[in-house]
């Protein structure tokens, strides 16, 4: 009898407890994104902007007006170099460039997936974003350099894809890496992760304790490296893809549209830092 309500729970029960559980997470993973989207810039100015003229047409032109305004003063603010770089200095000099370590028990570098591109038509040479590109460049830097040293070396590709609309990022990353001469025996690939604690939580097994060399974008490095510290990794700080740049002062405040996308970088990553706390991952 004790046998049969085992065997039960084990065919039955447990199944529907890890299919119940995958499905929170990914309503979780969703909503987190739908919430960080109410704090995208354009989207606050595009919100303002509409709700705004509504207003107007139902004859609350003063209230109106002053959603219109703050809309247009919102997306002017973020859109100016001076907003992008100071929302990105505090987070891209947390780190230094890395430099290696004359230590041959560090031989593995982990490259972070940094997100598929939404494209409608696929094209085979360019699958991977400016980031995960940036990343898999460091990525295959450090390896050569470790190899140079005549020093084992093994690259850690991560990142999955939470729609399953695609393949993997991480077998995309895979494919790009040995296309540049990296040797299919020194890769492994980490490819069912949804986010960066996801990433940090599968690959623990892999890295245990041991110092790894952990690349991905100067600006979401600070929030990477607590993740994989809280999990109980050592990570090495290795930077790339430094969105930060040098402008004339009389530039500082022309808006333009790639600043934009710079300070909504920097807010992601600030509201990521925000959940990951809210959720005590940190």
């Amino acid at each position: 009898m004790i046998w049969c309500r085992s065997n039960i729970i084990r065919t039955i029960a447990l199944p529907y407890y890890y299919s119940t559980l995958r499905k929170l997470r990914m309503i979780g993973f969703i909503l987190k994104k739908i919430i960080s989207q109410c704090f995208v810039p354009f989207n606050i100015s595009l919100a303002c902007l509409t709700l705004g003229w509504l207003m107007s047409r139902l004859h609350l032109s003063t209230k109106g007006n002053t959603l219109i305004l703050f809309g247009i003063i919102c997306l002017y603010f973020f859109s100016t170099p001076w907003t992008a770089n100071h929302l990105l200095i505090p987070l891209e000099s947390r780190y230094p460039n890395s430099t290696l370590i004359n230590d041959p028990n560090v031989s593995k570098i982990v490259v972070l997936g940094g997100g598929l591109p939404e494209t409608l038509l696929e094209k085979k040479p360019f699958k991977l974003s400016t980031a995960s590109h940036e990343r898999l460049i460091q990525g295959i830097t450090v390896y050569q350099a470790l190899r140079h040293n005549n020093q084992k070396a093994t690259l850690i590709l991560s990142g999955g894809n939470p729609y399953h609309s695609k393949e993997p990022e991480a077998k995309q990353l895979k494919e790009e890496a040995m296309t540049l001469g990296i040797p299919e025996k020194d890769i492994l690939i980490e490819s069912t992760s949804k986010d960066t604690a996801e990433e940090a939580h599968k690959l623990l097994p892999v890295l245990n304790t041991q110092p790894f060399y952990l690349v991905t974008s100067a600006s979401h490095l600070p929030r990477a490296m607590k993740l994989f510290q809280h999990a109980g990794m050592n990570p090495i700080a290795t930077p790339c893809n430094y969105l930060t740049n040098r402008v004339r002062w009389w530039t500082n405040w022309l808006p333009r549209s790639n600043q934009l996308g710079k300070s909504q970088a920097a807010l992601h990553e600030y509201l990521g830092m925000l959940w990951a706390k809210l959720n005590r991952l940190l």
